[in-house]
């Protein structure tokens, strides 16, 4: 991860330093890319969909450890304890990790930094909400740790340059699960794996009411099913080689199809 060339979202040629100490240059693009206090901005989005999210996290944001673990127990029946254990795991196939939506850190640190035996060698964060980010400086603060805000439909990294991805919850908050998978599916290495979690639709009628208000007010994009997110891996070409269900969590492994057995 040390020696990853970060990449224009746009292009994904390969971003140079600029005369300007502040700011990255896509020859190809001639797009800049400012270098911020302590994130570098690679986010291109004009996504309508994108902006709405963007714009409800920055509320979600000033609250969002107490309460997104409040939602995780009651709507979704999870338990924080194997999904932690479960992201963990990660580490034994790489300890450098691309962690893609964040947040505000407190899962991502309690997987990658919490454990005595093993934690991440270098973490590379993603988020797309500039006051996730601001948290997750905070949490992640000593650790050796870059910050990137970007767009999950944009990744900012060439085809097949990511050994180890990690992707927690972030699924139920893209503008689409499904390109954002294939976008995924390009980054990573061919022998690489992701693992992820995302949150199924409960089949409580009074649930599925909340949660289909939450997708209005931006804070989710789409319901998921087990069909629809079956679909997903099978567009990018990859394939499920890990997954476990936690009530309505379900928690995966995917690798890109060719290696499989």
């Amino acid at each position: 991860m040390n020696n990853l060339k970060l990449s224009c979202p746009k292009c994904h040629c390969f971003l140079e330093n600029s005369f300007d100490i502040n700011y990255y240059f896509c020859s190809q693009c001639k797009i800049k890319f400012k270098k911020n206090s302590f994130y570098l901005d690679l986010c291109l989005t004009n996504n309508s969909i994108n902006k709405v999210t963007e714009t409800a996290y920055k509320i979600y944001s000033k609250f969002y450890a107490p309460f997104a673990l409040l939602v995780y127990i009651i709507i979704w029946h999870g338990n924080i304890f194997k999904h932690i254990k479960f992201f963990r795991e990660i580490l034994d196939y790489d300890k450098n990790i691309l962690d893609i939506a964040t947040g505000d850190g407190s899962l991502t640190s309690a997987a990658l930094f919490s454990s005595k035996i093993k934690s991440a060698s270098n973490l590379l964060v993603l988020d797309i909400s500039k006051e996730m980010l601001e948290k997750a400086q905070v949490k992640f603060s000593k650790k050796p740790v870059t910050f990137i805000r970007g767009d999950v439909n944009q990744l900012p990294f060439a085809n097949s340059s990511i050994q180890a991805i990690s992707c927690f919850g972030g699924f139920n908050s893209f503008p689409s699960g499904a390109l954002a998978m294939k976008e995924i599916s390009r980054c990573l290495n061919k022998n690489g794996i992701l693992r992820g979690s995302i949150l199924l639709t409960p089949e409580t009628s009074w649930k599925k009411k909340l949660i289909r208000n939450w997708i209005k007010k931006g804070y989710q994009t789409e319901e998921i099913s087990k069909d629809k997110f079956f679909s997903w891996v099978d567009s990018a070409e990859l394939y499920v080689n890990k997954i476990e269900q936690v009530g309505y969590v379900l928690l995966f492994e995917l690798r890109h199809r060719k290696n499989a057995a």
